[in-house]
């Protein structure tokens, strides 16, 4: 047990030798808060960066003339390539989609679709080959209501 205790001094030793420009807080014999701690590093790492900014005016004024020229061209090459922009948007015209033209008419049809595939729907059911074999009354029914194209009925192999 009591080395654990001698590690606990030592580890509290060196954070607070590490962290030397806390400054001085109201809180009882050396505890310093996380707040602190965070505020102590950021103020040390902005005086760092500003002991390090030794930029002369010149080179300050080449930088900024490099940038502004950069800026011109780059202005000049999107004008340049806007007129191809506004012949792309001509060539792909896109129509738009076409609305009913009554949606009040199209609704009641609707309706009525809807009510003719519940009667259908009823009558199959209620069918006594339903209730003895489901699948294949369906299959039967569908292949019935279907419209067949002459496209894609099987044909003999021999007349191919």
């Amino acid at each position: 047990m009591a080395p654990l205790i001698r590690k606990k001094k030592a580890r509290a030793d060196k954070t607070e030798a590490a962290v030397p420009a806390v400054p001085s807080l109201p809180f009882p014999s050396g505890q310093v808060t996380k707040k602190a701690k965070r505020e102590a590093k950021s103020t040390a790492f902005r005086t760092r960066l500003a002991e390090n900014q030794s930029i002369s005016k010149s080179a300050q004024r080449r930088r900024n003339r490099k940038q502004k020229s950069n800026l011109q061209g780059n202005i000049g090459d999107l004008l340049l390539t806007l007129p191809e922009v506004e012949e792309l948007k001509q060539q792909a015209f896109v129509a738009k989609p076409v609305r009913p033209l009554n949606p009040k008419a199209s609704s009641k049809s609707h309706k009525k679709v809807v009510s003719n595939e519940i009667d259908r729907f009823n009558k199959v059911v209620n069918d006594s080959s339903y209730r003895s074999n489901p699948f294949d009354t369906l299959k039967a029914y569908i292949s019935q209501k279907i419209e067949r194209k002459p496209e894609f009925e099987k044909k003999d192999k021999m007349q191919l």
